[in-house]
């Protein structure tokens, strides 16, 4: 390309000097001619303009499609000013797009390149954060959402008069920030670190425990969840039975009525002495158990199957109900940085470091009765 622009410009040099001899040379040029001159002239120059433009554009879109080599190390150097900063002030902030980062699902921590030696526990899995929505809305005080309480309905028409009204439903949710304090520790010995190495360990663990933090709000708020008007977003059902029988699991699901457009997989959140409790469960004649279990391999999920009846299920430690419905109807909402401090005051004896963040977030079900919160029938009492 270069070699037939250079080849162009040269043509275009050479007519130039010609038609400048042409006009110095004929003094009997018509007006006429002169014009015809001039226009090729000018012609020609803007041709000159555009090839070598077009040539200069090329370089530059050869060096934007190379790939970008940090060549002066800016990158690097504005993290080991940051990991300097946490050393000499034991103060840090997680910005709310990575802390956005870290709860998502796919979220991986980037670490500093220059960093090895480290291993920290972001990359595993991050149970239910992996189905939530995440959503950052820093600097907003409240976010509301809209939901739908009852779908449209078709009705017949008749033409001319006006369509009948259908029963349509819209509530509204608003979500207000909450701050949670968070403390997890970490050995003394990391402070030997280099500064890099020392702001990686004390943001994995800032964000494990961010990430624990968020899990228990998530669960603890999924059967409180209320729209401006004071509706529960969660159904209420008791079961007949007054603890878990052969009938639970059948039960449970065919009470479950999330709307007619319901498309999700849902999940039954349990404790693990209520997974026990389906396990010991015995049919009346044969004595061979009800329901066939299958954990994954970290113990923590799985299924029941009961006949032709498959629940996927997830232990919950401590959970007061046991929940079922689906967790993508559920959006966590952040808030601002997440803001974290280094002290050595707490655990000295022990030689570890306190490392305490403070995050603000929120959320809330999006989906009317994507969960029932689930109870049994009151046992009868006897009078004496």
């Amino acid at each position: 390309m270069f070699k037939e622009t250079r080849e162009r410009l040269s043509q275009i040099e050479t007519r130039l000097n010609e038609i400048k001899g042409e006009v110095e040379k004929k003094n009997d040029l018509t007006i006429d001619e002169l014009d015809k001159r001039n226009k090729e002239v000018e012609d020609l120059k803007a041709e000159k303009i555009r090839l070598v433009e077009q040539d200069r554009q090329a370089v530059l879109n050869a060096f934007n499609e190379a790939p970008k080599v940090d060549l002066f190390g800016t990158e690097n150097k504005a993290k080991t000013e940051r990991a300097e900063m946490l050393v000499k002030t034991n103060r840090m902030a997680i910005s709310s797009k990575e802390q956005r980062a870290a709860l998502l699902s796919s979220g991986k921590i980037a670490k500093p390149s220059a960093v090895d030696g480290i291993y920290d526990n972001l990359d595993g899995e991050l149970g239910i954060l992996n189905d939530v929505i995440v959503k950052n809305y820093a600097g907003n005080e409240t976010v509301a959402h809209a939901y739908r309480k009852s779908g449209l309905t078709a009705s017949d028409h008749t033409e001319g008069s006006a369509p009948a009204e259908t029963g349509s439903e819209y509530g509204i949710i608003k979500v207000a920030p909450v701050s949670k304090s968070l403390i997890t520790y970490i050995s003394k010995a990391i402070r030997r670190l280099t500064p890099l190495d020392y702001e990686s360990e004390v943001r994995s663990a800032a964000l494990s425990a961010l990430r624990t933090s968020a899990e228990d709000f998530i669960i603890s708020k999924i059967p409180t969840c209320v729209d401006t008007d004071g509706n529960k977003l969660a159904s209420a059902v008791t079961l007949k039975e007054t603890a878990i029988g052969e009938k639970t699991l059948r039960e449970i699901v065919l009470s479950y009525k999330p709307g007619k457009r319901y498309s999700g997989i849902a999940t039954l959140f349990l404790t693990r002495e209520q997974l026990i409790a389906f396990g010991d469960v015995r049919g009346t004649n044969e004595k061979k158990a009800v329901y066939e279990i299958t954990p994954d391999n970290s113990n923590t999920r799985g299924t029941i199957k009961d006949g032709g009846l498959i629940v996927n299920y997830r232990i919950v430690d401590g959970l007061a109900n046991m929940l079922y419905g689906y967790l993508s109807a559920f959006e966590l909402d952040t808030f601002g940085d997440y803001q974290i401090e280094v002290s050595e005051d707490y655990k000295f004896a022990e030689g570890l470091l306190a490392v305490r963040g403070e995050a603000w977030f929120g959320g809330s079900l999006v989906v009317d009765k994507a969960f029932e919160v689930i109870s049994f029938k009151a046992t009868a009492s006897t009078g004496k």
